[in-house]
């Protein structure tokens, strides 16, 4: 009878001390006296400790997207994403714009440490440019051969079975 008791709150691992309820009222002090001169009812209340969160921009991008919607997302801390490039027909991915740095990696993952803000970008799918002759650069785009010579010449095409293409 009317000892003095000291209670300080030991949370789990993943919790934090919110409050005390003493008797059915509430208390924001972490360390309680009581004298024991009557009965108490104590416990003590712990919550979870609160997860950072970050967000995910997904910007559009021209000529294609990413295979998410464009929009905001929320997520929490050390949670990863996995972005993929689709291309419109006859574009390749070029790169990721990721918080104004280029990435040139196709698959995108991002550990969420920071917020992102991520816009794919597309470029036209030309499967090459070659100068075969001087003068005459063959550029083969869009599904498209396209054939610039800088100067008059003669020439043949064929195509990848031997057959002569008309001039």
């Amino acid at each position: 009878e009317n000892e003095v008791v000291k209670l300080t709150p030991i949370p789990f691992d993943g919790y934090v001390f919110d409050h005390w309820i003493i008797n059915g009222v509430e208390d924001k002090n972490e360390e309680i006296t009581l004298v024991m001169a009557k009965d108490y009812s104590v416990y003590p209340v712990c919550v979870p400790i609160p997860v950072p969160t970050y967000t995910l921009t997904i910007l559009p991008g021209e000529f294609g997207k990413a295979d998410m919607e464009v929009g905001t997302y929320t997520y929490n801390e050390g949670d990863k994403v996995t972005l993929l490039p689709i291309a419109d027909a006859d574009y390749l991915f070029a790169q990721w714009v990721v918080n104004g740095e280029a990435i040139s990696d196709s698959i995108l993952v991002l550990e969420m440490t920071k917020d992102y803000e991520v816009m794919p970008t597309f470029k036209p799918n030309q499967v090459g440019v070659e100068n075969i002759y001087d003068g005459i650069t063959i550029c083969v785009e869009h599904r498209t051969i396209i054939i610039e010579a800088t100067q008059t010449q003669d020439f043949v095409l064929y195509d990848l079975v031997g057959h002569m293409i008309e001039q």
